[in-house]
């Protein structure tokens, strides 16, 4: 991450990490993720700005945890140490825990908001100086205010390879420039509404038994992941990445997996 940048943390908006994600090519964001994130994740008690979380947990219980673990690496600082849901993490002197803010997202998951209660944290949605937040994808010039210290769950780009038919793209030109020996580990995709012509030349070539899977180009979690064989089962008003899918049964289920479906 980026040091820095054309703002400061005095004009750094309050709303930069949701408003900054757009749901054209350059992000990972889309109404499927809005979808799911509001239908799927589990409600929690409303969260008072720079309030602290409650946790249903007692105190009392559980394995206690030291708040900060060494580095593996010489010269480096210890990390916070974030439990598990049957430990507790000793707090840390008032003047170091007064600096644990979690910057709150409307995606941020419920385990993420348990998690960071273990660990002593404070939630805010107004404050520039959190350590923390799980959020939206923002574009690559958002990441410029981001102070050192601050840590995100995106690195920039990595929709390239996050987004379904990002990934296709990537890998295929990976393959036009080092050859199919070195990538041809991932099945042939089609990319709907463009290659709409191509997959229905080679649905017509693949026999009626062929199976096909379909998946939404940016959702997650399986979710809007279907497996059809008839050509009147293909959604046709919204995007999507269509695979075909293997007649090889792996042993190893994982395996199987990643060579029938790809990046499910």
């Amino acid at each position: 991450m980026q040091e820095g940048g054309a703002r400061g943390e005095e004009d750094y908006p309050d709303n930069e990490l949701e408003n900054d994600c757009s749901g054209d090519e350059g992000s990972d964001c889309s109404s499927l993720n809005d979808a799911w994130s509001t239908a799927s994740m589990p409600v929690l008690p409303n969260i008072a700005d720079e309030g602290e979380l409650m946790s249903s947990e007692s105190e009392d219980e559980g394995e206690l945890k030291p708040a900060l673990v060494p580095s593996m690496f010489p010269f480096l600082p210890p990390t916070l140490y974030f439990s598990t849901a049957n430990q507790r993490v000793e707090p840390l002197p008032p003047e170091q825990r007064k600096l644990l803010k979690w910057k709150m997202s409307t995606v941020t998951p419920a385990v993420v908001k348990h998690t960071i209660v273990r660990s002593h944290f404070k939630v805010t949605k107004k404050s520039h100086d959190w350590l923390g937040c799980w959020g939206h994808h923002m574009k690559s010039p958002g990441f410029k205010a981001i102070r050192e210290y601050q840590k995100l769950n995106h690195f920039p780009g990595s929709f390239q390879i996050g987004r379904k038919d990002r990934l296709w793209r990537n890998l295929s030109k990976m393959q036009a420039q080092f050859g199919k020996r070195e990538f041809s580990f991932f099945p042939r995709s089609f990319v709907l509404p463009q290659d709409i012509k191509l997959l229905r030349k080679a649905w017509e070539d693949s026999g009626s038994r062929q199976k096909w899977i379909i998946k939404p180009p940016a959702s997650a979690r399986g979710i809007g992941i279907q497996v059809i064989h008839k050509w009147s089962q293909m959604p046709c008003k919204r995007p999507l990445l269509v695979q075909k899918t293997c007649s090889v049964i792996f042993r190893a289920p994982s395996l199987a997996l990643l060579s029938c479906f790809s990046s499910g």
